[in-house]
């Protein structure tokens, strides 16, 4: 599965609608989307600086599915998460995109109140090094993202023990070899 990094790629601006129609049309299978508070629900941006006229997440999930592509909402918090913003995107998941989403959160409590309030969503847990088993099972993870520099042989032992592996971000022939491994990948806009 090839998985365009913030939807975005060099001819769409990232995390908009425009970028998820660029990413389908270019045979990407899913779209990795950064999800952000809005002043009246859930947006599509990476930045805080970025939340004013981004496209609503429900927008978002909508057209995803028309499209037919799978979507990772990172969802991005503060360190002591938000379990408003976590139960709006469960809510909308549920609503508009239940069955091809997984929800993610660099930060651990955000992570934590993803599983807490929303048990039945899939889980994926960014890897900045091993271990990694023991909180990807505690809270549930069915997906590990690790950094594109990890090795091997690691990722390997993690896709035998069950987890969707995605690797973040890969460009080139890296992302051909991890592809060809059975890997995910998530690419950055640079490739088409």
């Amino acid at each position: 599965m090839r998985i365009a990094h913030r939807a975005g790629l060099a001819d769409a601006p990232e995390n908009s609608l425009q970028a998820m129609r660029t990413a389908a049309a270019a045979g990407f299978e899913a779209v990795e989307l950064d999800v952000r508070a809005g002043p009246d629900g859930p947006v599509c941006a990476h930045d805080a600086d970025q939340v004013a006229g981004a496209p609503r997440l429900q927008d978002a999930l909508r057209l995803t599915r028309e499209l037919g592509l799978w979507v990772e909402l990172d969802v991005k918090t503060g360190v002591l998460g938000s379990g408003r913003l976590v139960r709006e995107v469960a809510a909308l998941v549920r609503a508009e995109g239940e069955g091809r989403v997984w929800l993610s959160a660099f930060q651990p409590v955000a992570a934590w109140q993803i599983r807490r309030i929303a048990p039945e969503l899939p889980l994926g847990w960014p890897v900045a090094g091993i271990p990694v088993s023991a909180p990807a099972r505690w809270l549930g993870a069915s997906v590990l993202a690790p950094r594109s520099d990890i090795d091997l042989r690691h990722l390997r032992r993690w896709q035998e023990a069950g987890w969707l592996v995605e690797v973040w971000v890969v460009e080139g022939e890296h992302a051909k070899r991890l592809q060809a491994e059975g890997f995910a990948v998530v690419v950055d806009g640079k490739e088409r």
